[in-house]
């Protein structure tokens, strides 16, 4: 479910961040997730089209959605919107996405978070850029909505699996 100024929407706005960077789509609570709560991702992207389209697909999959137009308010928002998995575009003004991913696996809380890279760039030297920076997967942009489902799931759900014994 989609709250835009904490009130439920059954349609996204025009744009997720109306004119200004750096807005949270939907507003986090800051109640402790229940045990069947959705899976919580948090977008970041400077592409609010991209964001939109990405937004929609996951939230009708059963995720919970939140969305940061840059890797600062990435970084701001991650104590507040407590993600289950992070989708990280590389290029964007400001703080790109490898930075982003090394700050958010050099902190000890966040060390563990699923970041997936989805991105223009799709040369294998900036795909090793990424895995070095901490990546768990990284996704070359055009891709499929049904791919990208897949991948956020089976991030989330291996996050959620105990260690083999």
């Amino acid at each position: 479910r989609l709250t835009v100024r904490n009130e439920p929407v059954t349609q996204l706005p025009r744009s997720p961040w109306h004119g200004r960077p750096g807005r949270i789509l939907a507003p986090p609570t800051m109640q402790t997730a229940a045990p069947d709560a959705k899976p919580r991702i948090l977008i970041v992207d400077d592409d609010a089209c991209l964001v939109q389209i990405v937004t929609m697909y996951l939230t009708v999959e059963g995720f919970e959605v939140h969305c940061a137009a840059d890797g600062e308010q990435a970084l701001r928002d991650l104590d507040i919107v407590e993600p289950d998995l992070v989708l990280l575009d590389v290029m964007m003004a400001g703080l790109d996405g490898i930075a982003t991913c090394r700050a958010i696996k050099h902190h000890t809380r966040w060390r563990d978070l699923p970041v997936v890279i989805f991105t223009a760039l799709d040369r294998d030297a900036d795909e090793i850029a990424g895995r070095a920076a901490g990546a768990d997967r990284y996704l070359a942009k055009p891709f499929s909505l049904v791919g990208l489902g897949e991948v956020v799931r089976n991030q989330i759900d291996g996050r959620r699996q105990p260690a083999a014994i």
